[in-house]
């Protein structure tokens, strides 16, 4: 239960603009991350949907590569959405399969980004989701 709390702070520090997006992201990583001490985290449907969602906002179609802490974050993000993909398989990448079909050119492009980056970096997501992904994909184009 303290860890659902935290996680849920830290996501709200995402409000405050004065503080860094990328050293918030770099903490829900590394709480993300499998360790040999905590391999399986164990958190609340809620608090891994507020994950996705606010995580899913902070991926950026277009860097700018002018302010180079916002490419960061974004790969930061990236990296957290491959801890989740193994923490958390269906949750996370459900809900992203479920923004490939949205209305929203923006968001299925969000999507996209993040499912195609899972494509290379995640073993679950092959095994258990690409061909889902490819479906969708087919349909897209």
């Amino acid at each position: 239960e303290t860890v659902n709390k935290f996680v849920l702070s830290l996501l709200s520090l995402y409000r405050k603009p004065a503080i860094n997006y990328y050293c918030i992201s770099q903490c829900i990583s590394y709480l993300l991350s499998p360790s040999p001490l905590n391999p399986k985290l164990t958190l609340n449907d809620n608090v891994i949907n507020s994950i996705n969602n606010v995580l899913f906002n902070l991926v950026v179609l277009e860097p700018d590569y002018d302010q180079p802490h916002t490419v960061k974050n974004h790969f930061e993000v990236l990296r957290c959405f491959d801890h989740m993909t193994g923490q958390f398989p269906d949750q996370t990448v459900e809900n992203l399969l479920h923004y490939c079909k949205n209305n929203q050119e923006k968001e299925r492009m969000k999507a996209v980004i993040i499912l195609t980056h899972l494509t290379t970096s995640s073993q679950v997501f092959i095994e258990n989701f690409a061909s889902k992904f490819i479906a969708i994909l087919k349909v897209m184009i």
